[in-house]
């Protein structure tokens, strides 16, 4: 009974998985094109709730599923990789937050300006690097978790990947910030 509860979890958590970083795919694809053409951006723009709501909806599915299969097999806590796994979920919620309660309300304001100050900038630079790396992270770490890499050295590719999203967002940012001053 536990393992065909175990297994239903299972596949509903893969599913979640798979609506979370598909959605947060989708919606840094739009905000890509939004920078090179504003225009796409706006035209993108009223679907970004309905794309929160779906991100919101694929981590609760998550966590009720990950509570389902920790009480099925109590065993999973002792993995490295599955805490690790727990961890980066967690990251994935709290930059969740910051985003929808700090970060994007900073960029409707600078959006209502016209102008959008390079702190404001530097903040949703990194709080998307970190979202998008953090989703991914997690489904490398569930596909790959029979390599047998320690943790360590998985959280510190994870920080190298955030670095590298974080500079060439940053980049992208600036290019297009001199592109529309020289307009």
């Amino acid at each position: 009974m536990l393992e065909l509860l175990y297994t239903k979890a299972l596949v509903i958590h893969i599913l979640a998985a798979m609506v979370g970083v598909g959605t947060v795919t989708v919606t840094d694809y739009l905000h890509v094109l939004g920078i090179r053409d504003p225009t796409i951006e706006r035209h993108a723009h009223p679907l970004f709730p309905l794309f929160a709501r779906l991100i919101v909806i694929a981590l609760l599915l998550i966590y009720i599923t990950g509570i389902v299969m920790v009480l099925a097999k109590p065993a999973l806590l002792s993995s490295t990789l599955f805490r690790t796994k727990l961890l980066l979920v967690i990251i994935v919620t709290l930059n969740g937050f910051w985003l929808h309660k700090k970060v994007f309300p900073m960029i409707e304001a600078c959006e209502e300006r016209g102008h959008c100050p390079r702190n404001i900038v530097y903040i949703a630079a990194i709080a998307g690097s970190i979202s998008i790396i953090t989703w991914y992270a997690i489904v490398v770490l569930a596909i790959t978790k029979s390599l047998g890499y320690h943790p360590l050295l998985f959280l510190l590719l994870y920080a190298i990947a955030i670095a590298i999203a974080y500079t060439v967002a940053v980049h992208f940012e600036k290019r297009q910030y001199r592109k529309h001053s020289n307009n």
